[in-house]
């Protein structure tokens, strides 16, 4: 059998789910519906007409290959070394993380552990799709 805490915190809880829609109701009146002021009573609307428009000559819709700039920008790469880790960040594409090693620990083949693998070497840079799925050039 339930104690008498466990009796009187049931209670509460349906006291509270029974009277939160008449709560709410009290707190937040349904508002009165408005009417449209752009409907006029009466009248009869004003017939639809197609839109005038002129159509440009066909002509063949430009297609730009964006190739990314490699030789733009010098890459620049750092080094920071401290007794927990080493670290090789790159100024490509406005910095990017090229290897973390953890000097700590040790992975299953007895070589310390980097943070970076191949599936997340391109960690910080940003590629667009236009509406057409073309590579938008942002470098």
């Amino acid at each position: 059998m339930m104690d008498r805490n466990t009796l009187t915190a049931l209670l509460l809880i349906a006291v509270v789910l029974i009277l939160t829609p008449y709560y709410l109701e009290v707190v937040s009146p349904v508002g009165q519906r408005t009417t449209d002021s752009l409907l006029v009573e009466g009248g009869k609307p004003p017939p639809l007409q197609a839109p005038h428009l002129e159509e440009p000559p066909p002509t063949e819709p430009e297609k730009k290959l964006f190739v990314t700039r490699l030789g733009a920008v010098d890459e620049k790469t750092f080094s920071i070394e401290t007794d927990l880790y080493f670290a090789e960040i790159s100024s490509r594409a406005g910095g990017s993380i090229n290897s973390f090693i953890l000097k700590k620990h040790l992975s299953l083949d007895s070589n310390y552990v980097n943070l970076i693998d191949d599936s997340n070497r391109e960690n910080l840079s940003v590629q667009a799709k236009n509406l057409d799925a073309e590579l938008l050039d942002l470098s």
